[in-house]
């Protein structure tokens, strides 16, 4: 079975080390991105299983959603954010495979969006 693939966008270093350090010991391989439109401009030739999104302001999260969404509508997204109302915003515009954890997550929390999604 070949293992599943997650892409991470996220411009902190540490905490994309850190998300790659679960991501990887879970057996994931990660790809790693910076930049939003890199990101978005190799999801089509990845083909991942799951994308990860740090913090990004709410603007460019939904428009971050809404265009993974219009490359592959069954792709889900965990977003990494300290507002937990954009899970809400993502399930009103029918999107019910995103999901919101807090910037200050923890290892436990991670591995259980990953398992939901």
């Amino acid at each position: 079975m070949p293992q599943s693939k997650i892409v991470i966008l996220e411009s902190d270093q540490y905490r994309r080390d850190y998300i790659r350090s679960i991501v990887s010991d879970r057996g994931y391989i990660p790809y790693i991105f910076e930049k939003e439109t890199i990101c978005l401009d190799n999801l089509v030739p990845l083909d991942p299983d799951l994308v990860i999104s740090g913090p990004l302001s709410n603007a460019r999260v939904s428009r971050f959603v809404n265009t993974v969404k219009m490359k592959n509508f069954s792709l889900p997204v965990l977003i990494i954010s300290g507002d937990r109302t954009l899970g809400d915003s993502a399930a009103s515009n029918g999107f019910g495979d995103v999901k919101v954890i807090s910037v200050n997550f923890k290892p436990a929390e991670i591995k259980g969006a990953i398992n939901t999604l």
